[in-house]
């Protein structure tokens, strides 16, 4: 109890939380038992002598609002040197906290919760007050669901220089909800107001901000069926969150009006009269627990501080040279060195007074800030490296080590962050290849849209080069196959014997391969795997499940290197000769002058095989074992042993991969071409 400070008339019970304007204790008046919210409001603040003065009138007129939707303020004093509000307490959550909880809360509560806030913020504004940092932790929620706007702390983020480091992340909040033209350092009105309570609306209905810290609107996430928001409810928040204050709702009475169209959230007459009852009561109460303050020395109307006349003639040069400190520290986060020295001159120039006590403070959190805010960063980032993992958006995480990186510089945390980052890493190649599967799977089903939809995913979110490449890959396999045959569902076994029905598989999964088909060719292979059990094309099927992806990243590199070829390689199509400028794996474009493009179809078999082995490195013994290996799985066995033969000449160390190419006599039988 010693740590709480004594307050006349006031018992202190326990501290609520802290924040950059002060800390907040719950107490109670020892006249009237009645409980209090009481701010012990931060010396950074009332060192500004224009602060304490503004502060004085916002909060006399505060004083004289009566609306149930107002966290009613009782009285500024002082004892000492540190200053007090006093005002009603809510016993409740906040709705940040709802959110927390709730995730997405319905459209319906949260109208009915904005539409209170917006009553008491009209009735604010109509007694010339703005809050100056509107967020979801100063909206309170009474147990029976009142909405009370509370802390109308006046604009003092320009009045706060460091912050204690166990503050700054307090300070984060506030930044998703900032109108732009308090971004760019405009004057608020009351569509600034407008602004920030739209985005706190948004924050309700999609779990999500509609912008990041730094003010780039983020991309609303796609809803679930069961949460639906009306068209009312979107053009409400349309008009709320326009970037340019002269496009949203002229006035926070629009807001309310608008809020309770088609009876969404809609107050109910009877319980408004419910509460504007319990409110004179609470007002009577408020009255008799106001003279429990006679020892506190009551602060004026804006000439209440002890004016610049009777005040010492130093007062005035040690604020200036501690406002210029406190200018620096804040403009320049970045400049701690300069901004302690700034500080300590005034330490040294005005020793004792109100403005060294405040310095030496702002020294101490200055040094201090750096070390823990490092810390605290790094269990953040920890926190957020494990919510990005599970959701799977490595870009994301990738950016928010980098930044971590960048602004810490020579971090001792810099070896954690790699092994992160490794883990990264083999994550997304797992992940990718879970993703492939489920492609396959959806694709034979003629799912396409969700296919692509998965594919898409992981080339936004996804930062390995190879895992985006092989993603756009198989995204161009499942548009062709969109585009040229649906994958059949339930595969009908032909007639005939069991051989005859292994021929039509072979038959058509070589076609397959030769268009570069291999989302569709491995699946079919798969299912395949089920229908036939004889023990030897059931080894077939294994070698070919094994060769089918290796088959592919060979294609997908031939087709890397006719970017990269300063002479490009020419394809037969009939009776004439085409330059290929790019390939991929829906379509070829030819003669680049005429930008032509044919899909795979347009070319016979024997043009396509003669274009990929036209395409290898003949020197190259790896290329050569490749081109085998793309000839082994169409039955091409002549044009395989030409490529083995090649392959085991330049590196004989190969014979034992040759050797597994080979087919047996009964593969042979019922897959020759030759």
């Amino acid at each position: 109890m010693s740590d709480f400070p004594e307050i006349p008339g006031f018992k202190i019970i326990k501290t609520e939380g802290k924040g950059p304007v002060g800390t907040v204790f719950r107490g109670r008046s020892e006249k009237s038992g009645t409980l209090v919210a009481i701010k012990q409001i931060s010396r950074q603040l009332t060192a500004h002598q224009s602060f304490r003065s503004r502060l004085g009138d916002d909060l006399m007129r505060l004083s004289r609002i009566h609306h149930p939707n107002i966290a009613h303020s009782i009285i500024l004093g002082r004892v000492g040197d540190r200053y007090f509000s006093i005002g009603e307490y809510v016993e409740g959550d906040t709705v940040r906290e709802r959110i927390r909880e709730q995730h997405q809360i319905p459209e319906a509560e949260a109208r009915g919760l904005i539409l209170q806030a917006a009553q008491g913020l009209a009735e604010a504004y109509h007694a010339g007050i703005l809050h100056y940092d509107l967020k979801p932790s100063n909206l309170l929620i009474s147990d029976d669901d009142e909405v009370k706007v509370t802390d109308f702390m006046l604009d003092y983020h320009c009045y706060v220089g460091s912050v204690p480091s166990e503050q700054v992340y307090e300070m984060m909040e506030f930044p998703l909800y900032m109108s732009p033209e308090e971004r760019e350092r405009k004057p608020l009105t009351g569509r600034s107001n407008i602004f920030s309570l739209g985005a706190i609306l948004y924050h309700m209905l999609y779990d999500q901000p509609v912008q990041s810290i730094g003010g780039e609107r983020l991309p609303p996430p796609e809803l679930p069926k069961d949460h639906p928001i009306s068209e009312n409810t979107l053009e409400i928040l349309d008009m709320m969150l326009a970037e340019e204050p002269d496009d949203r709702f002229t006035e926070m009475d629009k807001v309310v009006h608008a809020l309770k169209t088609r009876n969404l959230g809609k107050a109910d007459p009877l319980e408004i009269s419910l509460y504007a009852g319990v409110v004179i009561v609470l007002v009577l109460s408020l009255g008799l627990m106001a003279r429990g303050m006679s020892k506190i020395e009551e602060m004026p109307k804006a000439e209440a501080p002890v004016t610049k006349a009777a005040e010492p003639r130093h007062n005035r040069l040690d604020e200036l040279l501690f406002q210029r400190a406190d200018d620096y520290a804040f403009r320049f986060p970045d400049r701690s060195a300069k901004a302690i020295s700034m500080f300590e001159e005034v330490i040294r120039e005005y020793p004792g007074t109100l403005h060294a006590i405040n310095a030496q403070e702002r020294i101490d959190a200055l040094k201090s800030l750096n070390r823990e805010e490092e810390e605290q960063s790094w269990n953040d980032l920890k926190q957020e490296i494990m919510r990005l993992r599970k959701q799977e958006l490595y870009d994301q995480l990738h950016e928010k080590v980098e930044i971590f990186a960048r602004e810490h510089p020579g971090s001792p945390y810099q070896e954690n962050l790699d092994v992160l980052t490794k883990g990264m890493d083999k994550q997304q190649q797992e992940s990718f290849k879970a993703i492939r599967e489920r492609v396959a799977e959806l694709a034979t089903k003629g799912e396409f849209n969700r296919a692509e939809k998965e594919l898409e995913f992981v080339h936004l979110h996804f930062i390995l080069p190879e895992v985006k490449r092989r993603a756009l890959s198989v995204l161009g396999q499942v548009q062709m196959e969109r585009a040229h045959d649906e994958i059949e569902k339930d595969r009908q076994s032909p007639a005939g014997p069991e051989e005859v029905r292994f021929k039509e598989f072979a038959s058509e999964l070589m076609q397959r391969l030769l268009k570069f088909r291999y989302l569709a060719a491995e699946q079919l292979c798969r299912s395949a795997s089920t229908e036939f059990k004889e023990r030897e094309w059931l080894q077939i099927f294994a070698r070919w499940q094994k060769q089918i992806p290796e088959d592919q990243e060979f294609v997908e590199d031939l087709f890397q290197r006719i970017m990269e070829m300063p002479g490009k390689p020419s394809i037969r199509r009939g009776e004439n000769t085409h330059t290929v400028s790019s390939a991929g794996w829906e379509k070829v474009t030819v003669n680049a002058e005429d930008n032509m493009m044919y899909g795979w179809r347009a070319f016979s078999d024997d043009e396509i095989l003669s274009f990929v082995g036209n395409l290898i490195n003949g020197e190259s013994a790896e290329d050569q074992l490749n081109l085998a290996r793309f000839y082994s799985l169409r039955g091409r066995w002549s044009q395989m042993r030409q490529a083995n033969d090649l392959a085991l000449s330049m590196n004989p160390s190969l014979s034992k991969k040759a050797k597994q190419l080979e087919p047996s006599a009964q593969l042979k039988r019922v897959m020759s071409n030759e």
